[in-house]
């Protein structure tokens, strides 16, 4: 049975929850702006920049591609996040906290950091740009999330349940089939649409860099040599 939270608790928790919502609101409510500027609408309102949006190809297909990836990252890092959490629930101490700390790490750094670092990285291996590291960076970007997710999901209530099944005879894959993955898979379900905003749908995320490092303008060759390991202004 569940524990009421006082009223005072639950309108915090409301209060939190549409300060969290508040910015989505505002980014939606200026995107029907008329002016050229995005301000807010008040009388007039036009789906304009939709328009605008839809008739770029350059935009369209990096909201394909962004999607494309988004998808495969939360495949990748929800079922890595689960298995993660279950491992998790099998050490104690501080070795507990040490693989706690090295999963939730992608979370700690900034993302400018973080990317530079794997595009640095990437650039070295030859594959930047290519669509397995964007998979591979944006899954590390979500796996914090799938952990987060799956350990609350993990509860102690589904130990306890775990333990029920097989003390009745149920082997290891009927209880994780049976009992762990229908109590898990709402919260794994929640870390999969957590993880699809990570992905970014500018134009410039899917610029490559040429040979020399730089980054090319509109698919024109860079013969320089390389100034920095970002597009430029």
């Amino acid at each position: 049975t569940g524990m009421s939270l006082p009223p005072v608790v639950r309108l915090l928790g409301w209060l939190a929850l549409l300060m969290l919502q508040g910015p989505l609101v505002y980014t939606v409510w200026v995107s029907f702006s008329p002016d050229m500027l995005l301000t807010p609408p008040v009388a007039d309102w036009s789906t304009r920049w939709y328009a605008a949006f839809m008739e770029d190809p350059q935009w369209s297909r990096a909201a394909i591609r962004s999607l494309v990836t988004g998808v495969l990252a939360a495949v990748v890092a929800v079922p890595l996040g689960a298995m993660a959490a279950l491992g998790l629930g099998g050490l104690a101490g501080w070795s507990r906290t040490v693989a706690l700390a090295a999963l939730l790490a992608p979370a700690c750094v900034p993302a400018v950091a973080l990317g530079l670092g794997l595009l640095q990285a990437a650039h070295g291996m030859g594959v930047a740009g290519g669509w397995p590291v964007l998979v591979f960076a944006h899954a590390l970007m979500g796996l914090p999330v799938g952990v987060l997710l799956a350990r609350i999901g993990l509860s102690d209530q589904v130990a306890e349940l775990e333990a029920a099944a097989r003390g009745l005879g149920a082997g290891p894959l009927a209880v994780a089939w049976r009992v762990t993955l229908p109590l898990v898979a709402p919260w794994l379900a929640a870390a999969a649409v957590a993880v699809l905003p990570v992905e970014d749908i500018s134009p410039a995320a899917w610029r490559a860099p040429t040979a020399c490092g730089c980054w090319t303008r509109g698919g024109a060759p860079c013969s320089r040599a390389p100034t920095a390991p970002w597009p430029p202004a």
